[in-house]
């Protein structure tokens, strides 16, 4: 059927005959009409356009064919009650294609766009009428159901801007049926006042319910697309907003912990909560000032990203909590907001995974003539309090003195080492080689012990060489992770 109405318009008089059906279809229209009021729009002037051409065309060609057998027949009065019957039809067309004229015109009482629904009202009246004179003239009243079941039928079409408009519709509705029955006890008591004889029954037979047929079809095709349209946009904007929901459960997510979000979505609030123990790991670049000042804002920026992204994968492998950076200083935590038993070994394999990241990055800078930035680490673990602050910009942040002294483990530390405190010492010493430092001072804190994580054990590391885990360390560390802890041999 496709490729039957392709081959169809590639004849001439069929694409001419398109094109004008195109620009009939929109009469009045500006770029104003969009959407749905737009294709309303498109619809009404196609109904009035075949309403005319049914008043036109059809009933010419009828009353030629009638008018040439009444001659033929000799039957006179007949080809005078057709020219009656075409001249009032003629009428009803006329006015018709001037109201489609009239909005060619862009009269602005003519097109109906947020003013009125009165062009719409006064086509549906016209038809009426037809209806009527059609029905009072010619004896053939069971033509007529169709007809007046396809008037109806445009009713719902015509759109609701106003509080009554369903009221005119109602009563439009009972006057169309109240003319079909009228019409049909005007048959069964009187006359019609046409006398048309029986052998022109065919011809009526055909034309009048083809207007019928002609406006089911228009309004049919209407409602049909508009379905298909509206379920594919319905699909288009559930896809859309799923999407849109997965796209914000992301980034929600790349701002703040998961069971923090889903407390923060139910709740409307996130309330803070006290860990009793917790590892914070602190990190900061040496020299940073120096060397920021000898890269374009482009390169600082990128140097900034590489780290920070490698930082942040890190996080993600050992089950860090990301927390903030500020500047060149980069925060994460190990235990929040999930309270586990491993978070001083995992933070401790990340920070020997970071420096082992900053230590290669040295070496290709220098073989590149360079200038590299040095990074210091500083890690304490002791109870602190997690929360989200602010109405806006949500973040998730850390307070208390266990943030302090992490702090001043990593300005207290030196340039490529990994500096902890004696109680992270504690926590890890069964694990991981580390060396002891003395008591040094701390802004703010006195002197404390501190520590240089060298790496893992000989025995818990692949080859002995203290970076990479290897099995015994890993069944440990699952036997840890399951609730059992390290005790020294006696």
């Amino acid at each position: 059927m496709r490729d039957f109405f392709r081959d169809l318009g590639e004849f001439r008089l069929v694409r001419t005959i398109f094109a004008l059906w195109e620009k009939i279809s929109e009469f009045g229209l500006t770029p104003e009409f969009h959407g749905t009021v737009r294709k309303r729009e498109i619809l009404l002037n196609r109904a009035m356009a075949i309403a005319a051409f049914y008043d036109f065309v059809v009933t010419t060609l009828m009353m030629i064919t009638i008018g040439s057998v009444a001659i033929v027949k000799g039957e006179y009065s007949v080809l005078l009650s057709i020219l009656v019957f075409g001249s009032v039809f003629w009428v009803v067309g006329a006015a018709m294609a001037g109201l489609l004229w009239l909005r060619h015109l862009r009269i602005p009482l003519f097109i109906s766009l947020d003013r009125s629904n009165g062009v719409e009202y006064l086509g549906y009246s016209l038809t009426i009428i037809m209806l009527l004179l059609a029905g009072l003239m010619l004896p053939y009243k069971a033509l007529f159901f169709s007809f007046a079941v396809a008037v109806t039928a445009v009713l719902p079409v015509i759109p609701k801007r106003r509080s009554y408009d369903n009221f005119i519709k109602i009563f439009l509705f009972v006057c169309t049926v109240g003319i079909f029955f009228s019409i049909v006890h005007w048959h069964d008591t009187r006359a019609p006042l046409i006398d048309m004889p029986n052998w022109t029954v065919p011809f009526f037979s055909v034309a009048m319910p083809l207007g019928a047929i002609c406006l089911v079809f228009l309004v049919g095709s209407y409602v049909a697309s508009e379905s298909e349209k509206s379920e594919a946009a319905l699909d288009l904007e559930r896809g859309k907003n799923a999407k849109l929901h997965q796209e914000s459960e992301k980034l929600l997510l790349n701002i703040l912990p998961a069971p923090i979000a889903a407390e923060l979505k139910a709740a409307g609030r996130a309330e803070p909560q006290l860990y009793e123990k917790v590892t914070v790991l602190f990190t900061d670049f040496v020299g940073f000032t120096s060397i920021a000042e000898k890269l374009s804002a482009k390169e600082l920026v990128g140097e900034l990203d590489r780290c920070f992204s490698y930082f942040d994968s890190v996080a993600e492998k050992y089950g860090l909590e990301k927390l903030k950076t500020i500047g060149d200083a980069y925060m994460a935590a190990g235990g929040i907001p999930v309270v586990n038993t491993t978070h001083p070994f995992d933070c401790a394999l990340a920070a020997l995974e970071i420096q082992s990241f900053m230590g290669q990055m040295r070496e290709i800078k220098t073989n590149q003539n360079l200038p590299y930035w040095e990074l210091r680490l500083g890690m304490h673990v002791g109870p602190l309090v997690a929360g989200v602050v602010g109405e806006k910009k949500f973040a998730y942040d850390v307070w208390g003195d266990t943030v302090n002294t992490a702090s001043r483990m990593e300005s207290s530390g030196e340039a490529g080492a990994i500096n902890l405190s004696k109680d992270l010492y504690e926590e890890i010493k069964f694990l991981f080689d580390c060396e002891y430092r003395g008591r040094v001072a701390a802004k703010n804190k006195g002197e404390i012990d501190m520590y240089f994580l060298l790496g893992l054990k000989p025995k818990y590391s692949v080859s002995g060489l203290g970076r990479v885990p290897n099995g015994d360390f890993k069944d440990l560390y699952a036997r840890l992770k399951s609730g059992a802890k390290l005790v020294a041999k006696a």
